[in-house]
């Protein structure tokens, strides 16, 4: 049982768009004053007028009811504007609020001055309770205090009825029968007064008495006040008594979400499944937030998850109304959809097993024979996600054999395989069965790509996978020519990959090898469309790779030209690449030119939908370069925020490394959910990453070994884990790995882990350390920081500095990234 009633006031229902009574007295105060003298005055000139000289009916200190009555002759027209007052206003977050907390038994009787209809309508819209409401003072009379249904009274009376108590005369005293039971409900209850000013004589009058009674009130009267409330004097008076104590809050609304979260615990339980159009207009009120409650810390968490909860139900409706005669969707209904949904949500709150386990009953308890691709779909990527490999090849068979001829789930089957050798052999399989899917030669090809990525092979074996690369590309190329086919894009990693190995596989080209080829592909590509996106792209890449500040300058004008004649969307991901170079320069001397195109591109104002990676690359220049660390932390804060931000959360952990170390929880957290979203290997990858972040490097090595084994590239991975092994002082395997991989892997490719093996060797003092072989290396380079480190391991320290210095000013992210290399530990850097 509730031990307090509570009496609620016209404050209670301005967040509902109700207006004030003081709104009200301003506007009849200036509008009767403009009657009588016919002219304009502001409020202060009206109300002393009023005072003054219409003292016969204007009461000062009960202003509302006066000017009420004045305003208004017949009790039909005062029913009427309250009527349209309060017609079609719908209940604030702060009702819901106390709609639950009724629902929990902490409330149950409810007075109120307010005409409005409000608290009924909350108790309709959010709970299956329905509430005894008593707005006549002959219907009162029979309500029981023992009733377990909560009671809504209203003391002055309903707007649905001529009579409600409006004016003066009929503020001064209440129905003899609302009187007695506003008494008899102050013996057993204390009272808690929201909203309220105290403006009505006779409630005041009655609650004056009760205070004085021993046997009333025991829990006393707290009266809630918001900071610029004007007290009344009868309020001040009643204040002064005993077991009254006034309580300051911030509004109706974050005083209930506040006593919900302190009292009942927990978020709010307010979910859109109600189809009804008023409650969707309710909802839609309360996340709208136009009176910005969500400043409370309560109500802008319910909101949130309002929001969220919202958006799964239009993404339930939308599915729902999608044509059935669409293949994605034939044939699933609303009770398909929905379970699915709950799928996902189960997954979030209790985990991929229960969300699993959920998925597999409804999946065995199926009638309808043609959703069954739907679950068996949700049950192989959870199977994945549970990283139970057998269950999801056992899964992915079954949904084959509901239709064998379907690609995508040979695609799905495929990346069940943690061999990527394995993988490989299922794709070319299906490849050769389905002679025309261009689709198929892809995914073969991007396979066997990063087969040759993650090899360690023999040339002759790099030969093979780079021969198989180049077939299922030119393969695909031929099925389907055009530029929207990824094959363009694999075409040239391949050649820069067979470049960079001095590979000897036979290009088709006349003779013109590596150099020859890609040229033909690149005249190919601008004869077609040179303002296609894929062209753009692999331009970009062309100019990355093989830098020069003319080419880089041209290149950027045109993609001004194209930006210029391009959807948002596009221009978005001429955005994108335009950042891929302009995000070189933070390490480099560059012309004028280039420099001011850095100043332009990042001066401007990305919006919500800006790629992450963009944003990070601005707080990096930011910090870095404009000591500007509070706009910096506003991008990597928007960034963590974008829905790609998993993508690119390495560059991020660089950044909360650096000076943001109070974001590195957020990292972590999208780190972890990111699995099965993110490609194993760069999962694994990032996670290494939060664990070098944290110190813990065995934990790291682990990571990265996985993230090998699922795919990451060979050199990736060499520098990675040669990089862990020197921030654990584990020298001896540090030269181990050298030894054994030293002669795999280009040293103009992988400078890092050519340094990190000396630099091991160095500590161990074992013979393959030669100061000549270090000299060569950083002799070569074109990255500062390999010829810093080159330097101090050759005991030039002084050049070295001036190396440091240099590239700090440049960029004061160097700093930070500078203090991590455990080769230039014991090196002085000033920042």
């Amino acid at each position: 049982m509730s031990n307090y009633n509570l009496l609620l006031g016209a404050g209670c229902s301005v967040t509902s768009g109700i207006r004030t009574a003081q709104k009200l007295i301003n506007e009849w105060t200036v509008e009767l004053y403009e009657r009588y003298k016919n002219e304009r005055a502001d409020i202060d000139t009206a109300r002393v007028y009023l005072e003054k000289e219409q003292a016969s009916w204007y009461s000062p200190s009960s202003p509302y009811s006066s000017l009420f009555e004045k305003k208004f002759d017949l009790p039909s027209q005062r029913r009427r504007f309250v009527e349209q007052e309060v017609d079609k206003k719908l209940p604030s977050i702060g009702y819901s609020y106390l709609v639950s907390m009724v629902k929990y038994n902490y409330f149950s009787n409810i007075f109120t001055t307010n005409f409005d209809d409000l608290i009924n309508e909350a108790f309709y819209q959010f709970s299956s309770v329905r509430p005894i409401h008593c707005a006549h003072d002959s219907s009162i009379h029979s309500i029981s205090i023992t009733s377990k249904r909560p009671k809504i009274v209203k003391l002055h009376g309903d707007y649905l009825f001529d009579d409600i108590k409006s004016t003066l005369k009929e503020t001064e005293s209440l129905e003899q029968n609302t009187k007695e039971k506003l008494v008899e409900f102050c013996k057993e209850y204390g009272l808690i007064v929201v909203g309220y000013s105290g403006s009505d004589r006779s409630i005041m009058d009655t609650l004056e008495f009760l205070v004085k009674q021993d046997n009333y009130l025991k829990n006393g009267i707290y009266w809630c006040l918001r900071k610029d409330d004007d007290v009344s004097h009868t309020l001040r008076n009643l204040l002064w008594k005993d077991k009254v104590y006034p309580v300051l809050i911030d509004g109706f609304d974050e005083f209930f979400a506040n006593c919900h979260r302190s009292i009942v615990g927990g978020s709010l339980d307010l979910r859109p499944n109600n189809k009804e159009s008023k409650l969707q207009k309710t909802i839609k009120s309360i996340i709208d937030d136009g009176y910005s409650l969500s400043k409370n810390p309560f109500i802008q968490e319910d909101i949130k998850n309002l929001k969220e909860e919202s958006s799964k139900q239009d993404i339930s409706e939308f599915l729902g109304g999608i044509d059935k005669d669409e293949d994605s969707f034939s044939g699933v209904g609303i009770t398909d959809l929905r379970n699915l949904l709950e799928v996902d949500s189960v997954k979030e709150k209790n985990g991929v097993q229960a969300a699993y386990e959920l998925c597999e009953s409804y999946f065995n308890s199926l009638a309808n024979e043609n959703v069954k691709s739907k679950y068996i779909s949700k049950l192989v990527a959870l199977s994945k996600l549970n990283k139970d490999s057998v269950a999801a090849l056992r899964w992915a068979e079954q949904l084959i054999s509901i239709d064998k001829n379907n690609v995508s789930y040979h695609f799905l089957k495929a990346d069940c395989f943690r061999d990527l050798k394995d993988r490989k052999e299922y794709l070319k399989k299906q490849a050769d069965n389905f002679e025309y899917s261009y689709e198929l030669c892809n995914r073969t090809a991007e396979v066997s790509y990063e087969l040759l990525e993650n090899s360690s092979a023999s040339k002759s074996n790099s030969d093979s996978l780079l021969k198989e690369v180049l077939f299922w590309v030119d393969k695909s190329l031929k099925l389907e020519p055009s530029l929207s086919n990824d094959a363009w894009s694999l075409k040239v990693d391949a050649l820069i990959k067979a470049k960079d190995l001095g590979s000897s596989v036979d290009l088709g080209s006349g003779g013109d090898g590596v150099d020859g080829e890609m040229s033909n592909v690149y005249a190919h590509l601008e004869k077609v469309n040179k303002m296609h996106v894929r062209s753009l792209g692999l331009k970009t890449n062309k100019i990355i790779k093989s830098f020069s500040e003319e080419a880089a300058v041209d290149h950027l004008n045109f993609l001004d030209k194209a930006y210029g004649q391009s959807s948002d969307s596009k221009r978005r991901r001429i955005d994108f690449l335009k950042n891929r170079i302009l995000s070189m320069f933070f390490e480099k001397d560059v012309n004028d030119i280039l420099k001011g195109k850095v100043d332009d591109f990042y001066a401007r104002e990305f919006d919500k939908k800006t790629n992450a990676h963009i944003l990070l690359c601005k707080a990096e220049y930011l910090y870095g370069v404009l000591n500007d660390q509070e706009g910096a932390r506003d991008c990597v804060e928007s960034a963590l925020d974008n829905k790609n931000s998993y993508l690119y959360l390495e560059r991020a952990l660089g950044l909360v490394e650096g000076f943001l170390p109070n974001l590195f929880p957020k990292v972590e957290d999208i780190a972890t959910s990111s699995f099965g979203v993110l490609e194993d290997s760069l999962y694994y990858n990032i996670i290494s990453e939060i664990c070098v972040y944290r110190g813990d490097y065995e934990a790291a090595v682990d990571a990265l070994d996985k993230a090998y084994d699922s795919g990451l590239g060979f050199g990736k991975y060499l520098s990675s884990k040669s990089f862990c092994l020197l921030k654990s002082e584990n020298y001896e395997k540090g030269v181990k790995l050298f030894k054994k991989y030293r002669d795999a892997v280009p040293q103009s490719e992988n400078e890092a882990f050519f340094l990190n093996g000396y630099f091991s060797a160095k500590k161990t003092q074992d013979s393959i350390y030669r100061d000549v072989d270090v000299r060569n290396i950083y002799n070569k380079t074109k990255d500062k920081g390999v010829e810093i480190c080159g330097r101090c391991m050759l005991g030039e320290t002084s050049k070295a500095q001036q190396l440091i210095n240099k590239e700090i000013s440049r960029n004061k992210m160097n700093y930070h990234r500078f203090k991590r290399w455990p080769i230039l530990e014991g090196v002085s850097f000033e920042i």
